[in-house]
């Protein structure tokens, strides 16, 4: 996961003038007990007036974040649902289902792409990087 500033400068993504990765990562556990995560932006796009000072400063590490990565870590034959369902910026019909089967890899920007886990029939896991940058104007 750490090469992926790499291919994203070397592949010409212009999302960002520089990445950077940090030095910490989530693993995130899902339970098969009905479990999901709920439609979410992976960066803050709040200003400090809409979000108070406090806000603003709790919220330092998700203002940065430029790429969502995404390994699953699971059965590459995996059929326990637990799907990664991406909504299409400007476009609510628009959805894209990710089937968290091993060894896939998945790659959006943090500050574009809502997205949602559906809930999961067994255990499953998920190693998530958040690649951090300076937008682009």
């Amino acid at each position: 996961l750490r090469g992926i500033p790499y291919l994203l400068d070397r592949f010409g993504y212009s999302a960002s003038s520089s990445f950077v990765v940090p030095r910490q990562c989530q693993l995130a556990r899902y339970l098969p007990d009905g479990s999901i995560y709920v439609r979410h932006l992976d960066r803050c796009t709040s200003t400090l007036a809409e979000m108070g000072l406090l806000g603003w400063m709790r919220s330092s590490d998700y203002r940065h974040r430029v790429v969502t990565a995404i390994l699953y870590m699971n059965s590459p034959k995996w059929e326990g649902g637990g799907n990664l369902r991406c909504f299409e910026e400007d476009n609510e019909e628009s959805l894209i289902d990710v089937i968290p089967a091993g060894g896939t890899l998945v790659l959006f920007d943090a500050s574009k792409i809502e997205h949602l886990v559906q809930p999961s029939s067994q255990e499953r896991y998920a190693l998530t990087l958040f690649i951090n940058g300076v937008l682009s104007p």
